[in-house]
């Protein structure tokens, strides 16, 4: 999938399939004739392909490392189990519906995959390793990475390691390792795949009010420009959404939604939009107050800016900034601007000013 954690960790995945598969033969006794001979040569080539995608990654972007910069391998132990549940089921996990649904999800895929692999031992198979090593060997890369697992901004570090998960299961209840217990996989199968559609509904949705959130910011931007005294040809956004529970919304494409959404009102108009941040739910209210004739304070609740301080810009300064507030000061040179501001899940106007003051 073209990322640098997927490129070096495909040949493990391979050497991993060559020892439990090789000539459809997935016993022990496999394991030292797979690694010399035609395999080695096999394997060769795709660290050939690895380690040439990693040099040009490197010669087109001038980094090395990218977000590994500072990569702390002592956190890894402590991200694993977050990683594994993320990779096995859903984004949006269930353990925000409840402490105890969120250990019977993992115990039904923990028992499962335990019974399959005490099976396989008895059967001196290997083949059942396969998927759970190459699930492990692909997240190793991220392992040691911060990430927000309980939103989709990190998701993309699991869609290798979902994959193997995937096949995990599906080995899973394979009745040939079950045997005479098709009933029992039957049963953990039909519960884990009922508990993987309710997590997917719940990670659904969140996609679902992003898109309703962004489109009624879009639709009011007209409204509120037409309004009397109308006419400014430029405006100032005061906040916007960044991301909602962690799906991004606005962290681009804002001006580019406007122009093929609102063609008309935001045509020949300077539009900037200032501070992006977190929002929770679709009708969150924020508040703005007026403190002078070109000064405005913003409070966001509990919510929270991405990549804080927030910088001067085109016709303003930042007078002050906390952890979930900030205030503008618009400069002399700002000739008859309107102020909006995001809340309800719809822009609002805040006001306007003029190099002389308000109006």
């Amino acid at each position: 999938m073209l990322s640098k954690e997927s490129a070096i960790t495909i040949p493990v995945v391979a050497a991993c399939l060559e020892l439990c598969w090789r000539d459809g033969k997935p016993r022990i006794g496999s394991l030292i004739r797979s690694s010399i001979g035609p395999a080695s040569i096999r394997l060769g080539g795709f660290v050939l392909v690895a380690a040439g995608y990693v040099a040009w990654r490197m010669v087109v972007l001038h980094v090395s490392l990218g977000s590994y910069d500072g990569y702390h391998l002592a956190s890894a132990p402590a991200h694993l189990g977050a990683f594994l549940y993320c990779a096995i089921f859903p984004i949006d996990p269930l353990r925000r519906f409840g402490f105890a649904i969120h250990h019977v999800h993992y115990g039904l895929y923990a028992a499962a995959v335990g019974v399959s692999l005490t099976v396989a031992w008895r059967n001196r198979s290997v083949t059942p390793l396969f998927p759970i090593v190459a699930l492990l060997a692909t997240l190793a890369p991220v392992l040691p990475l911060a990430l927000g697992l309980e939103d989709a901004q990190g998701e993309r570090f699991i869609y290798l390691p979902s994959a193997f998960a995937a096949m995990s299961t599906m080995m899973t209840v394979n009745s040939e390792l079950w045997g005479h217990g098709r009933l029992v996989a039957l049963g953990l199968s039909i519960s884990l795949c009922g508990l993987n559609l309710l997590a997917l509904a719940s990670a659904n949705q969140r996609f679902v009010e992003a898109g309703q959130l962004s489109a009624g910011i879009v639709s009011s931007f007209g409204p509120n420009v037409a309004a009397p005294p109308g006419g400014q040809s430029k405006i100032f956004v005061l906040n916007l959404p960044d991301t909602y529970r962690g799906v991004y919304v606005f962290r681009n494409g804002f001006l580019d939604a406007l122009r093929m959404f609102q063609p008309v009102a935001a045509a020949s108009r300077f539009i900037l939009p200032i501070a992006g941040h977190s929002v929770s739910w679709r009708e969150q209210d924020f508040s703005v107050r007026r403190t002078s004739s070109g000064s405005f304070h913003v409070d966001l609740g509990a919510e929270t800016f991405p990549n804080p301080p927030l910088l001067p810009g085109t016709g303003y300064t930042v007078t002050a900034q906390g952890p979930h507030d900030f205030e503008i000061t618009f400069t002399d040179d700002v000739d008859q601007a309107l102020i909006l501001y995001t809340t309800h899940g719809e822009l609002k106007t805040a006001g306007f000013v003029e190099g002389r003051g308000p109006r």
